[in-house]
């Protein structure tokens, strides 16, 4: 195992193992993180700048990306009209990381991994409907964690306003559009449909499971 996490040799594995599993531990080790740390914005004067890389900056670390994308395959899966109804605890959970965020250290990353961890092992095993008043707090919760991941240690009134802004976008944006494709794969008769989108959630634990042993080995 250990040699698995420093250099994913695949040939040294077993031909026993799913080609599921040495794509999955691939991808991990492209996502494996670096150091964790207060991300760096470059952002000068130009709003049009500043508001493409605050959006893009929540698709580049993913950390930010991978629990958005759980939550909108679990919504989905347990109540296909539950997404549009939650988004706005998310955009709460990411106003609360606007306020805490510069307070808080390195440690909200493998906090948000761990989280993304359990909303896609939610969406993957779990085959019963969660209660709309669960799906609430989660959708709370991931978005405190996953923008205070990105946000984390940083001096928000440094940062122009449009960066900020288009974080807030590219984060609700994101498991809309997730959620939009995830609901037409559902449309339609067939167990292979919800199969599909479990299959995908499991794929995001198990990168979110290896990017958190990165960097908790530091």
């Amino acid at each position: 195992m250990p040699d698995l996490l420093r250099g994913f040799r695949l040939t040294t594995l077993r031909p026993a193992l799913s080609p599921a599993l040495l794509l999955t531990g691939a991808g991990g080790g492209a996502l494996a993180p670096r150091r964790v740390s207060a991300h760096a914005f470059a952002a000068g004067s130009d709003s049009y700048d500043a508001f493409t890389e605050g959006a893009g900056s929540v698709l580049l670390y993913p950390e930010v990306l991978l629990p958005l994308v759980a939550l909108a395959l679990l919504a989905v899966l347990h109540r296909a009209e539950a997404l549009p109804r939650v988004m706005p605890l998310l955009l709460a959970g990411a106003g609360l990381a606007l306020l805490l965020a510069p307070r808080l250290g390195e440690g909200t990353a493998p906090a948000a991994m761990g989280f993304g961890i359990v909303l896609a092992a939610l969406a993957a095993l779990v085959p019963n409907r969660l209660p709309r008043p669960a799906l609430a707090v989660l959708a709370l919760t991931t978005g405190g964690l996953s923008l205070s991941s990105l946000l984390h240690g940083q001096d928000l009134s440094a940062l122009p306003v449009t960066l900020l802004l288009g974080v807030l976008f590219a984060a609700l944006l994101l498991p809309m559009t997730v959620g939009g494709a995830a609901r037409l794969v559902m449309q339609g008769t067939g167990g292979w449909r919800a199969i599909a989108l479990r299959v995908a959630a499991s794929w995001i634990a198990a990168i979110l499971l290896l990017m958190l042993a990165f960097t908790l080995r530091g």
